[in-house]
């Protein structure tokens, strides 16, 4: 069977070589776009480099409780040496309709304290 040229990769794979690519460059940085398995992707990451940052440039704040955030935030830090940023966001409201089935009010003022909760910890 011939796939003319197309080839089927491992997204995993991609993203460790990009890594290490990014890191061998002398960036100092790598981040993450938001989505529910950003702790996920940033240990792939973490675990594929020696000394660059990765960070989640908007974790959803209320897809998880603050205990969650705090000790992935946490354990990330501990198997990185220091180099995860932990960085939130809140979602819109038709975001949070269709990822959690409900209507969430003042998003902004929860999302927040969701924040402050997580860094308490």
């Amino acid at each position: 069977m011939s796939n003319h040229g197309n080839y089927i990769v491992s997204l995993g794979n991609v993203c460790r070589w990009l890594a290490q690519k990014a890191e061998a460059a002398g960036f100092d940085g790598l981040w993450l776009a938001g989505g529910g398995d950003n702790y996920l992707k940033a240990c792939t990451l973490l675990n594929a480099t020696s000394t660059i940052n990765v960070g989640t440039s908007i974790a959803p704040a209320l897809l998880a409780s603050p205990a969650f955030h705090a000790s992935m935030a946490r354990y990330l830090q501990e198997v990185s040496g220091g180099r995860f940023v932990l960085g939130f966001g809140s979602q819109t409201k038709g975001q949070l309709r269709q990822e959690l089935g409900m209507d969430v009010d003042k998003i902004a003022k929860r999302a927040r304290e969701v924040m402050e909760v997580t860094r308490g910890i």
